[in-house]
């Protein structure tokens, strides 16, 4: 009877989890990445080996992307690929215009994210069935729940990208393998070799589980060897047979081709994958992130566990020791249970040491393992230690503190971070990558517009998807030029920036947008996109004369863009000088020199800008706002800028409060 209800609880929550994935995925624009797979799927599925030239050097293998076009091809057989304008050159221009083919978009959504909706229901299936496994049907629902109300889980598992799909199938790859650990079959053999090639051709990094498969592979080779030559022998046989197997599958999703590369030379089968396979390393040297406020390139070894501190739910992370302390202590005689932390171990290795700092799906491979060791340990921990009367409502308590942070979130779950980091609102203080702000609020940031009607607003664009083609009349600011008329002071306006460009992960000009940086938004959107509107502009600018003034007539006139702006000098050391009307909006300037550092470099436990250095600048300072500050020496003094009165726009935005 009890395992009834768990069995019940299973079939629940993979309802719950489907419908999180279709009613989160509806709410979604298509995010940067994705008409990039879809464009891969589509034309592999339609033009086949004709097509294998958009396996450029770093193109992912073919398998999750055909999945994802799949449907699109049943649906739109005829478009006519070779006559788009970059066929056979250029993949981007082919994948910009391959884009308008697909409208309406949100029928394209739909189709190309089904298929990887279905794969992460049924990695909650097997979350179930392994937790089964390991414990009791209890455990299996558990582990089914820590995967259902993940965010970063429900955030990937909607979108038609390859890091879901590769997830589960390369779990399903080593679920197959720890069952053949335990029943050496040719079936199971047969099973492991398809699923294993089937990881590889998901994506590139589908070889981590053919090493942890290989690690498998080799410790049972040497516990059964020594006790038994026959059944060493046997299980060496079927290991060859898997790799075979596997590689079989991967040359014949490349057609079978043979080719020279770079890594032997003597043609290779499948030589697009394995130069991509061997260029792919490079990557890591020009990715780059935002993290404290400053912009780092480069393999960054902390950058993966910083991500992790931030972005997995604070249950999560106090339940983590707890359930692997007592899964370790527990299956020490179980040397196949050992076998679940091989991977994890050796993939989180991997990224740390190759330092690919690109967001924190691509950690998403290992929570499979950790959900699964969570919910064994804390199945183990409540049995032994039922008599403890704190334990259930322990366990009640963070299990609906996860379950709410996951549903309040909802469906914007790219944007999480936890407590630590003061959740979504200000996490991206800490941390910032492409995939919090990756062209996915489009739709929400149009039901917004269409709800507080204003000008035609500035959008900085750096997605294929645009927000024209989700019905919003807009002025692209990279292209048309945008706020950058007006650099210390934007325009009276409308203005909508993303969390990338304002940390300068696009666009070739960071200081453009240092006026939207310190001001504070009208509104947040989805958590990744800040609108603005400015309705006000200064009419005045009062420069300190000491040491020197630091704008010139050129700089002014294309800072402000204004003409007419009423202008003075005056020695703010020995004097201030106040507008005859409170009421207009004006702009002190001062020398770089006049201001001191923060207290601490820090930003999350100081202002991070400037304060003053001398009291008498300070206190008629403040009934002001920092809304400039050039650090640095350029065709400018070093120099900052203060606005007086206060408006709406005066207080510091969240990223620098």
């Amino acid at each position: 009877m009890k395992s009834r209800g768990s069995y019940w609880l299973t079939y629940l929550l993979l309802l719950v989890l489907w419908a999180l994935l279709i009613l989160g995925s509806r709410a979604l624009s298509f995010t940067m990445d994705e008409p990039f797979h879809i464009a891969r799927g589509y034309t592999y599925l339609s033009r086949w080996q004709e097509g294998f030239w958009y396996f450029t050097p770093r193109s992912h293998p073919p398998l999750i992307n055909s999945a994802e076009a799949a449907l699109l091809v049943l649906t739109q057989p005829a478009i006519p690929l070779e006559t788009l304008p970059g066929w056979g050159e250029d993949f981007f221009a082919y994948s910009q215009a391959l884009l308008p083919h697909l409208v309406p978009l949100e029928r394209s959504e739909v189709l190309s994210r089904t298929p990887v909706i279905a794969l992460t229901v049924l990695l909650g299936a097997l979350m179930a069935r392994w937790g089964k496994e390991l414990g009791t049907p209890w455990v299996g629902a558990l582990a089914l729940a820590l995967m259902v109300f993940h965010p970063n889980m429900l955030a990937h598992g909607r979108l038609a990208t390859t890091d879901a799909g590769v997830t589960a199938v390369g779990a399903a790859a080593l679920y197959a393998a720890w069952r053949w650990l335990e029943r050496p079959s040719w079936a199971w053999t047969a099973t492991v070799g398809i699923l294993l090639g089937s990881t590889l051709i998901s994506k590139l990094s589908g070889a981590i589980w053919g090493i942890a498969f290989a690690g498998m592979a080799l410790a049972a080779v040497w516990v059964e060897g020594r006790s038994d030559i026959r059944q060493g022998g046997v299980r060496v046989a079927q290991t060859l047979f898997v790799g075979a197997l596997a590689l079989f599958v991967l040359w014949a999703a490349y057609g079978f081709s043979l080719g020279q590369t770079p890594l032997f030379p003597f043609p290779l089968p499948a030589p697009h994958y394995w130069i991509a396979f061997s260029n792919q390393a490079v990557t890591a040297s020009y990715r780059i992130f935002v993290a404290f406020g400053e912009v780092w390139k480069g393999r960054q070894w902390w950058y993966f566990p910083l991500n992790f501190l931030l972005k997995t739910p604070l249950p999560l992370l106090i339940a983590l020791p707890v359930g692997l302390g007592c899964f370790v202590r527990r299956n020490l005689g179980h040397p196949r249970r050992w076998t679940l932390l091989l991977f994890p171990i050796l993939y989180t290795a991997i990224a740390v040491a190759r330092g690919l700092n690109v967001s924190f799906r691509h950690m998403l491979p290992v929570h499979p393992f950790i959900w699964l060791v969570t919910a064994a340990g804390v199945g183990v921990a409540f049995r032994c230690q039922a008599h403890l009367r704190w334990l259930r409502p322990a366990l009640a308590l963070l299990g609906s503190w996860y379950i709410l942070g996951a549903l309040l979130i909802f469906p914007n779950e790219l944007a999480y971070f936890n407590e630590l980091a003061g959740g979504p609102q200000r996490g991206y203080r800490y941390l910032v990558d492409y995939t919090q702000d990756w062209g996915q609020a489009y739709k929400q940031l149009r039901s917004y517009l269409n709800a507080h009607p204003g000008p035609k607003p500035h959008i900085t664009c750096h997605t294929l998807a645009h927000p024209g083609l989700y019905g919003i009349s807009y002025i692209d600011s990279l292209v048309e030029g945008g706020q950058k008329r007006a650099e210390l002071r934007p325009q009276p306006g409308r203005y909508v920036l993303g969390v990338s460009r304002l940390y300068g992960l696009v666009g070739d000009d960071p200081m453009a947008v240092e006026w939207f940086r310190r001001a504070d938004p009208t509104a947040a959107v989805g958590h990744a996109l800040f609108v603005y509107d400015v309705t006000d502009d200064p009419t005045w600018l009062a420069q300190c004369a000491e040491p020197v003034p630091p704008l010139d007539s050129a700089a002014i006139d294309k800072g402000f863009g204004r003409p007419g702006l009423r202008q003075a000098v005056f020695d703010c050391t020995a004097a201030w000088l106040y507008p005859a009307e409170r009421s207009t909006l004006g702009v002190y300037a001062l020398h770089h020199q006049l201001l001191a550092a923060p207290t601490t470099s820090l930003p999350f436990l100081s202002p991070s800008h400037p304060v003053p250095s001398d009291p008498f600048i300070a206190r008629h300072l403040g009934a002001t706002r920092l809304s400039y500050e050039q650090p640095l020496y350029a065709f400018t003094p070093a120099f900052a800028l203060y606005e007086r009165p206060d408006s709406p726009l005066l207080s510091p935005p969240p990223a620098l409060a």
